[in-house]
């Protein structure tokens, strides 16, 4: 393993913008196809292809999409993690997969109460979401593992660069989270709703709790990266903006310089903020609010 700091010249540089495209264009595809199958099997059925159907269908068709475009971009992310800083990798797919059984859980739980066909929808959404968040979570560990191992012997412009640049990609990791837990959101509230019988019995309930949940995991999975930049950050501004003046007008101007470096290091940010920047975060809350609204009639 080469040592903390030392970047990677052995992967080159591939193009990116092409394959987000193949992947999504391979995506809609398969999405596609199982949204022809579920019309075909209700043709045969003689069930009409209703609007909540149609709703459901396109938003089947959006999440699967957004999973493969996620995918992608957690894997592209990670790779440009390791080229900056070495990541434990055993450490982070080890957490991934406890993630992964708890999306597995969550999925699965709505089946104890109610096996329907909106159900099984539902788990079927829920566990594409998941799928497509795997690679993002993983990267998202990675990144605190990278964080936290130090910048080596790199210089002091090296070190603000990387932390400038790990919390570009810790914030670029938490968008698709937040984009698949709110599509994943309205597309459970479409699976829990019959035009001929009306809501699901605690249809709300179920919808409501998804998002909050989808909400928490996300905000779990970024605070560990994010609490891990701040903290190198901490660090770099004592070196960049140390307090250590001996008298009152020295002391005002490194305070002053002080607060500018918080700022350009981003420790100024919350928590709360971070998470709503771009309103990706709070999708999921509000696809949950209308969730409700549309299972509550």
């Amino acid at each position: 393993m080469r040592p903390p700091g030392t970047p990677r010249e052995d992967r080159p540089e591939r193009p990116v913008g092409p394959r987000l495209v193949t992947l999504a264009a391979v995506g809609a595809a398969l999405a596609g196809g199982v949204i022809v199958w579920a019309a075909l099997d209700r043709a045969r059925r003689d069930a009409p292809l209703d609007d909540v159907f149609v709703a459901w269908a396109g938003l089947a068709l959006v999440l699967v999409t957004a999973a493969v475009v996620s995918a992608e971009v957690g894997r592209r992310e990670a790779d440009h993690v390791e080229s900056v800083r070495p990541a434990d990798w055993r450490a982070a797919n080890r957490r991934t997969a406890i993630a992964a059984v708890g999306v597995v859980v969550v999925a699965l739980l709505p089946l104890v109460r109610d096996s329907g066909a909106g159900t099984l929808r539902g788990l079927v959404l829920t566990l594409t979401a998941g799928a497509g968040a795997i690679p993002v979570v993983r990267a998202c560990f990675g990144l605190t593992t990278a964080v936290r191992a130090g910048p080596g012997d790199a210089d002091i412009g090296r070190q603000v660069a990387d932390s400038l640049l790990f919390r570009e990609v810790a914030m670029g990791l938490l968008r698709p989270l937040g984009a698949l837990v709110a599509i994943a959101t309205l597309a459970l509230a479409t699976t829990r709703l019959d035009v001929t019988t009306g809501p699901h019995p605690a249809a709300g309930t179920t919808v409501l709790l998804f998002g909050l949940t989808g909400t928490a995991a996300v905000a779990a999975v970024y605070n560990g990266p994010r609490a891990a930049i701040r903290s190198d950050a901490r660090r770099l501004r004592d070196v960049l903006a140390p307090t250590d003046g001996s008298d009152l007008e020295e002391l005002r101007s490194q305070l002053r310089q002080r607060e500018d470096v918080n700022r350009q290091l981003g420790l100024t940010a919350t928590l709360l903020s971070d998470l709503q920047a771009g309103a990706w975060i709070t999708g999921p809350l509000l696809a949950a609010a209308t969730g409700l609204l549309l299972t509550t009639g």
